[in-house]
């Protein structure tokens, strides 16, 4: 596929504060950045289907009320009044071509309300040959959406006023303010036959990214960087198909022109690192706005350049009561989806545990219940209230240290990171 394509700025407003010389009249700017939706069409899932008990041993997706997640983020986006919402990818749950066309109308009352919708793809959103439709026992293929379709579904909803665009990919440059420009690259390997989950910028991407930050540059303007796939390693346990493949290329690019903060997804963990022991690039990689607590990324860029970085909670209860809904689950959602992901881990952990017979029932509870707590931190980049001298972490340590699962528990307090709000000057 090629897009064509002129060629300018870019610069995007992400989850930090960024200072920029020589900025521009007009560069302050507000922008909500969500990544993960994972949306299923409610018409592709029947009740019964065995996606549902898979999901409830999963990794937290609350699928089974995502229509009204995604509704309750949209009323909260349009109420908070950004220049610009920006999507990171995996839009669609897996593609699915019906997920993706209802999705867009959603998204079309925010375009309506006068807030662009800038939008990346993700792994699980281009050619992706797993697109189906649940059953009771059954799954259907069902069809899956091009990178044209991709372009035709999505970019009338604020990509088609871009000032640049890339002819290799669904990368694309567009300014949110006079001064601030997002650019939004396509890290997506979705060749037919040749589906990847792991990322890579094309060579002729990179090209085209120096244009339009060289040009960028020269006019002082600031620049936010995005991609599904994430520009530094966020997890030491998680590097292959998480980081970008060819990851150096693109960050000494976007060093070398300026480039503060790039915003990222696919983890579906809320992390915020740097590169070069802390005196590079900012990456922030958004947890899933499809997994408990349903954060976004709120962005604050002001008239000197700094960018301020948080996130914010979408309140599907506020909503749904707003909305007359009766459903006690959405009535309260916090608690009910707090239960729902501390099980979907406590099937992960049950499952482990099995194989050491000599643990008491009591050091079993004591283990789930800390990696449970553990887990829900860990994802939504919450100051944890357990510590590594907690004596259940001890347990894990002590009678299991020969689980990869032990592993990835030690190394959620390995990982430094950055504590919200952020501020980069």
């Amino acid at each position: 596929m090629r897009i064509k394509g002129l060629s300018l700025l870019i610069i995007i407003i992400a989850t930090l504060v960024v200072s920029v010389p020589l900025a521009l009249a007009g560069d302050s700017a507000r922008v909500i950045f969500a990544a993960d939706l994972h949306y299923l069409d409610p018409g592709l899932l029947d009740e019964g289907s065995g996606l549902i008990k898979a999901l409830a041993e999963g990794d937290g997706k609350l699928t089974i009320y995502i229509d009204e997640i995604v509704d309750a983020f949209i009323a909260q986006v349009i109420e908070e009044k950004p220049d610009a919402l920006v999507l990171g990818g995996d839009i669609a749950f897996n593609g699915e071509k019906i997920s993706h066309e209802a999705l867009a109308g959603k998204l079309s009352a925010v375009e309506r309300a006068g807030i662009p919708v800038l939008v990346a793809p993700g792994n699980h959103d281009v050619n992706r040959p797993t697109a189906y439709r649940y059953a009771a026992g059954a799954t259907y293929h069902t069809p899956n959406v091009t990178p044209e379709e991709f372009r035709d579904i999505y970019f009338p909803l604020g990509a088609n006023d871009a000032v640049s665009f890339d002819g290799a990919s669904l990368s694309y440059a567009s300014y949110i303010s006079d001064g601030v420009m997002f650019l939004m690259i396509d890290s997506c390997r979705y060749a037919p036959g040749d589906v990847q989950d792991s990322g890579y910028i094309r060579p002729e991407t990179l090209a085209w990214m120096e244009d339009v930050l060289g040009e960028a540059r020269e006019k002082g303007v600031t620049v936010i960087s995005v991609s599904h796939h994430n520009l530094i390693e966020h997890s030491a346990m998680f590097t292959a198909g998480y980081t970008l493949i060819n990851y150096p290329r693109p960050m000494s690019l976007l060093e070398e022109y300026g480039v503060r903060l790039h915003l990222s997804g696919h983890m579906h963990i809320q992390h915020v690192g740097r590169a070069h022991d802390g005196r590079g690039i900012y990456d922030a990689a958004s947890s899933a706005l499809a997994v408990y607590p349903f954060q976004y990324a709120a962005i604050d860029i002001d008239d000197s350049g700094d960018i301020t970085y948080t996130t914010r909670r979408t309140d599907v209860s506020a909503w749904a009561k707003a909305s007359g809904l009766t459903d006690p689950n959405l009535l309260d959602f916090d608690a009910f989806s707090l239960a729902y992901t501390r099980a979907c881990t406590a099937a992960h952990t049950a499952r482990r545990l099995a194989g050491y017979p000599g643990l008491t029932d009591d050091e079993r509870a004591a283990m789930g219940d800390f990696a449970e707590t553990l887990h829900v931190e860990y994802f939504a980049g919450m100051p944890y209230s357990v510590t590594d001298e907690d004596a259940a972490y001890m347990l894990w340590r002590e009678r299991c240290a020969d689980l990869f699962f032990t592993e990835y528990l030690s190394s959620m307090f390995a990982q430094p990171t950055v504590r919200l709000p952020l501020v980069i000057r």
